[in-house]
């Protein structure tokens, strides 16, 4: 039976810090998001029987698992868990220096693009989240360790005592952690597990330690090496250490590492070593979620009850304001007052025509596609409105709804509900009161479907303003034959608010930004149906909505929010707008208005994308203005890494496909429309605000195949689709020829000035316009302003 110790509660009670293991069994529980999700139930249910670390305390099956440490009176006073310096031992995975003459330019653990993406450094930056004075020591001294053990000729004195005395002054510090890292250089066909075993017992003695400790071990990565990993894993069992096991994992594809040599190639790439380091994190009871999001950390379910009406709703609040979030609606925000009025202002019309038969017939409830939808309302291609859901479609080819699914739950008459994972209200260090939630958000138009899809998001208050944080993770289950692959428009977050809010406001395409020169945006000839103005890009990433420029008014302002890490995620500047029904109502009528963040997103590809921004609440339009003012301006870093899943660069008439681990975009895709065949692809940064002087010259590192010629093309704030406002420039010079490269091009141009919403690259091809081959591709590492 396939196995795995995993720790499932940490918590603290006065000085005391505490965590419960249980066994996994992953035949039962894979590692996918609804195998995470009936593990987690069962195991909050009482369904395993588990243990108190450290103390050898014994929770019976049945028990619910809660904050409060059980009665372990064979040990009253268990050790505290704190950790203050890692040791982190290993093989080349953990460091190898710069090789001369050979593509390894660089020292890091191996195949990682540079030192803080390498896992260990990655975990030691997870674990400052909980141990901020954290420090890790990463070695690979225990390379010839791997094999030295069998023979004695392992310099225990040398490798360990000598470099520790080196590189601490002779003072190394007692360790707490101790993390060893080896296995891939074993020999299967030699291995001694007695000897094995004994010179593990040395190592771990030579190893300076604190008076309590934490050891821990893995399996390897490469295959090959069952026995040896089998007897690691034994190992820790006798000595009650921590065991990690990537045995799903071996010689995985997506983690190889885009090397010509060999023996580079085999180590994990960037992806590869965040997993090593979220696993071994998550041992230790610290989850982070992706990446380095420090100040954004996945929540423990504190229960919502969905029999008491009083519970229908949680709050976070201070002296100005009141916020609300419904439970029947996926964690949305259904209520936002200002506490002197207590009106209202979130639309979360109440429908009384559920189907016959569903518990709700003949009484009244939250329409599922309303209020503040703060986590967003997703969608992936192709587009044609037709669901990801085999046998079943929307029927609503009006609509376009294509691959969809809503925060708040399903189109009527079905109501479906999103479900809430989780949910906790709690006291975050930097931003005081916190409202968390995870949800499966419902595909919308299908009765009772879900797809692999979870949305977590982190809400809380500044002033009058609702800062947010979300998170999407898509899952592999989305993917179908009819995908396309390229960006879609969405809406990230979208307001639905009361009718009449139809003062809608955005800085003025034609101004300068902050300069208080604005356009109206009202959709006028509104209907029953959604209809919407076209997007607009604004100089200021910021949209308002209120009933008059002297009244109460809501703005959505998306300049990018620190994620705890010094990455702003969250940047945007293209809106839409729209009105619904009427404009007369309050919160609970039909009619509303509308207002969304309408970035272009690529959601067709599985990974964690984030999302962040402000709603800022207003006595008036001004006042909206000044706490805006109060607020960061738009992200100007135009720095992005594309070894991560939240690039959010977007495509159009052409695939962006993360193969092997790397974004791959074929931006020479062609197609034939009435004997015309044509190359359209554009690959092009989120929407924003950048100041065209801040950015002279921007560097492309990247590989390109089949292409020698592009266009940087750029876009300057206005309408979606005023060619007026697109420009570009030939980029010449690059080698098709698939090796990769850093190129630099000068943004000078007279049409370079003032605000730039968006800047990519453009394949141009009409016949043989430009020399570019059918699915010619480039694969970006990092595009950056220099």
């Amino acid at each position: 039976m396939a196995t795995e110790h995993l720790i499932v509660e940490s918590f603290s009670s006065g000085v005391n810090a505490y965590q419960i293991t249980v066994e996994r069994d992953l035949t039962k529980f894979p590692r996918t998001i609804k195998g995470n999700e009936a593990f987690e139930k069962a195991v909050r249910g009482g369904g395993f029987p588990c243990t108190v670390v450290g103390t050898g305390c014994m929770i019976p099956k049945g028990t619910r698992l809660t904050l409060i440490p059980p009665d372990c009176s064979s040990n009253p006073n268990p050790t505290p868990v704190t950790y203050s310096w890692g040791y982190f031992g290993g093989n080349s995975f953990n460091f190898v220096p710069i090789i001369p003459s050979s593509e390894w330019t660089h020292g890091s653990g191996m195949a990682a693009s540079s030192l803080d993406k390498d896992f260990a450094h990655r975990l030691e930056a997870k674990i400052k989240t909980r141990y901020p004075a954290f420090q890790a020591y990463v070695t690979s001294q225990l390379s010839p360790f791997e094999t030295e053990y069998l023979t004695d000729d392992y310099n225990y004195a040398a490798r360990i005592t000598g470099d520790l005395n080196t590189n601490f002054s002779n003072s190394p510090p007692a360790f707490d952690l101790i993390d060893l890292s080896i296995g891939e250089n074993i020999d299967e066909g030699t291995f001694n597990k007695t000897k094995f075993f004994a010179e593990l017992d040395q190592l771990i003695a030579t190893i300076p330690k604190a008076a309590t400790y934490t050891v821990m071990l893995r399996s390897s990565f490469w295959g090959g090496h069952t026995v040896s990993s089998a007897a690691l894993q034994e190992y820790a069992t006798l000595h009650d250490y921590l065991f990690v096991d990537f045995s799903d994992r071996v010689d995985y594809p997506a983690y190889q590492s885009d090397y010509d040599d060999a023996g580079i190639a085999r180590h994990w790439n960037d992806d590869g070593h965040e997993l090593i380091a979220e696993r071994k994190a998550s041992k230790l009871g610290i989850t982070t979620g992706s990446s380095a999001s420090s100040d954004f950390v996945s929540q423990t379910d504190e229960g919502w009850s969905k029999t008491d009406d009083n519970l229908k709703l949680k709050y976070i609040e201070n002296d100005l304001i009141k916020v609300g979030f419904l439970r029947d609606t996926g964690a949305v925000i259904g209520y936002a007052a200002f506490k002197s009025t207590n009106r209202n202002l979130v639309n979360d019309y109440q429908v009384d025509n559920a189907l016959p038969g569903d518990p709700r017939h003949g009484t009244v409830f939250g329409d599922k596609g309303r209020q503040w939808m703060w986590k967003g309302s997703l969608y992936w291609t192709p587009g044609s409105g037709w669901q990801v859901v085999p046998g079943k479609n929307t029927n609503q080819y009006g609509f376009d709804t294509g691959g969809n699914v809503v925060e708040g739950g399903s189109l009527g008459p079905f109501y479906d509900e999103s479900e809430v994972l989780a949910s906790r209200i709690y006291n975050h260090p930097k931003y005081g009161q916190m409202f968390y939630s995870k949800i499966r958000p419902r595909v919308w138009a299908v009765p009772g479907e879900y797809v692999d899809i979870v949305e977590e998001g982190w809400a809380w208050l500044q002033g009058t303003s609702i800062a947010y944080f979300s998170r999407q993770i898509i899952g592999p289950g989305i993917t179908n034959p009819q995908m396309i692959y390229q960006a879609r428009a969405q809406e990230l977050p979208c307001l639905y608010s009361l009718a009449p809010f139809t003062y809608v406001r955005m800085a003025d395409a034609n101004s300068a930004p902050w300069t208080n020169s604005y356009v109206d945006r009202f959709k006028s000839d509104f209907s029953d149906n959604q209809n919407f103005t076209k997007a607009y890009m604004t100089p200021e990433c910021l949209v308002t909505h209120g009933e008059g420029p002297d009244s109460v008014t809501v703005g959505l302002y998306t300049p990018g929010i620190d994620r705890g890490d010094g990455v702003r995620v969250g940047l945007n500047s293209r809106f839409n707008t729209g009105q619904f029904v009427g404009v007369f109502g309050e919160w609970d009528d039909n009619a509303s208005s509308y207002v969304n963040a309408n970035p272009l997103v690529n959601y067709d590809n599985p990974g964690t994308y984030e999302n962040a921004g402000y709603i800022v609440l207003g006595t008036s339009f001004s006042d909206v203005r000044s706490k805006v003012n109060a607020l960061p301006r738009p992200d100007q870093s135009f720095d992005f890494d594309f070894t991560t899943d939240n690039h959010r660069w977007w495509n159009f008439d052409c695939r962006m496909i993360k193969e092997n681990g790397l974004w791959k975009v074929y931006i020479g895709d062609v197609k034939t429309d009435n004997n015309v065949t044509s190359a359209n692809g554009i690959f092009a940064a989120p929407y924003g605000a950048w100041e065209a002087s801040g950015i002279q010259t921007i560097e492309f590192d990247m590989k390109v195949e089949g292409i020698t010629a592009l266009w940087l093309e750029w876009y300057k704030p206005g309408e979606e689709n005023d060619q007026s406002k697109v420009h570009r420039k030939a980029f010449t010079g690059l080698i098709g020829d698939g090796v990769r490269r850093t190129y630099s091009i000068s943004t000078a141009d007279p049409n370079w000035n003032g605000i730039v919403t968006s800047v990519g690259l453009r394949a141009t091809k009409v016949n043989e316009g430009l020399p570019i081959t059918n699915g010619g591709h480039v694969i970006p590492y990092r595009f950056r302003k220099v």
